[in-house]
């Protein structure tokens, strides 16, 4: 079971190397570039945080500390917006 899926009310909708998110219950959207994209595309695939994280260390030119930091914020910002919620265990 993947860390995070899609918010019951969102709709996913790739724009080239970007996606977009959609709330359908307000009609507001937020707009992922390309890392954003890759952290979330992640999320929604990896059933573990670690496998995420490696990911995104072989991926990206970057420390293991901002990454972390980085996709932490993201997911916790997608939560609170409902665009995407924790999957249970």
């Amino acid at each position: 079971m993947p860390l995070f899926r899609l918010g019951e009310n969102t709709m996913m909708a790739p724009m080239g190397e970007e996606v977009v998110l959609l709330d359908s219950l307000n009609g507001n959207y937020y707009s992922l570039d390309t890392v954003g994209r890759g952290m979330l595309d992640l999320a929604l695939a990896e059933n573990d945080r670690a496998s995420v994280l490696d990911a995104l260390e072989a991926r990206y030119d970057a420390s293991r500390e901002e990454i972390t930091r980085d996709f932490d914020a993201l997911m916790k910002e997608l939560e609170s917006l409902s665009l995407v919620a924790r999957e249970s265990v």
